[in-house]
């Protein structure tokens, strides 16, 4: 199955950025400090022995880290697999690309981008030579104004974006490869921030999903969605560095965060959930190592190799 929400999260996390203008580099976005030039990630199933926690198998899926469920952004969609995972940042702090490999680390596939300054203009997901995945973003000047998508597993489609004299977004929508229109968002700008956003599913949609946005001065404090019924389907509440603090997903599951004094998640907890995190830290402050409890339970352990400019 394609994915057709890809497009959409694409866009939400463009119309966010945009809300507080203030767009976060691909450093900031995983919390690397200093001129980072490389990290090269392995990742483990946990193992005790006699009392101690070993490296066991390698872990292919992201799903099974449970660091990776608390962070949503768009570099993360495109390397998912792989047994490790090397990124590579230009010396603006943007990834400019992505290696994934398997076990025996032989390459799996790969993913470029291209950058022009701070916007992405080309994400490009290949197996072996041949492409898998594609994700093209059209600029006039620092408005957004058009995206396509297309591949194996994404929903091939072109989105067009309306904006405002302060290249705010106010609507975008989304057209199949026959021109024919599958879904749209339309936002509602008070200044220089969206406060509320329609979202319609499909064409024959009369009643949206509405999200709205609070803020606290320019930065973005919670946001609140509802589905056609009015029925809570998420609340988040985030800190002032646009991290999680709490998450209602609208099935009386609420999900806390906290994080240490490097900014990086140390715990996070639901009502059937625990899970807290260990880690081992670089002269720069960026983690070299993680491991991961449920519980008291060590299940993961990944290390990172990382270099500098």
């Amino acid at each position: 199955m394609k994915n057709t929400f890809f497009t959409s999260l694409l866009c939400a996390i463009f119309c966010i950025s945009c809300t507080n203008n203030d767009i976060k580099t691909s450093l900031q976005i995983e919390n690397l400090k200093g001129k980072v030039k490389s990290v090269k990630e392995s990742r483990y199933e946990a193992e005790v022995k006699f009392g101690e926690i070993h490296k066991g198998d390698y872990i292919r899926n992201f799903y099974d880290i449970p660091a990776f469920s608390y962070k949503v952004c768009e570099y993360h969609q495109w390397y998912w697999g792989g047994s490790v995972a090397e990124l590579n940042f230009n010396k603006n702090g943007y990834v400019e690309s992505a290696y994934l490999y398997d076990d025996d680390l032989d390459l799996e596939n790969r993913v470029v981008y291209e950058w022009d300054g701070d916007y992405m203009l080309k994400m490009i997901k290949y197996d072996g030579n041949s492409i898998e995945a594609q994700y093209e973003q059209k600029f006039n000047g620092k408005r957004l104004i058009e995206s396509k998508s297309s591949g194996t597993w994404l929903d091939e489609s072109v989105t067009k974006y309306k904006t405002n004299s302060n290249g705010i977004i106010e609507e975008w929508i989304d057209y199949d490869d026959d021109g024919e229109i599958k879904r749209k968002c339309v936002n509602t700008i008070s200044g220089n921030k969206i406060i509320e956003s329609a979202y319609y599913s499909s064409p024959d949609v009369t009643q949206p999903y509405i999200t709205t946005y609070t803020y606290e001065g320019s930065t973005l404090k919670e946001t609140l969605s509802k589905d056609e019924m009015g029925k809570i389907i998420e609340e988040v509440i985030f800190d002032k560095d646009g991290r999680y603090l709490q998450r209602y997903n609208g099935d009386n599951e609420v999900t806390n965060y906290t994080y240490n004094s490097n900014g990086d998640i140390e715990r996070f907890e639901s009502k059937d959930t625990d899970y807290r995190f260990e880690y081992e830290y670089d002269k720069k402050g960026n983690w070299v190592k993680r491991i991961s409890y449920k519980g008291i339970k060590p299940i993961t352990i990944e290390e990172r190799e990382i270099q500098y400019y």
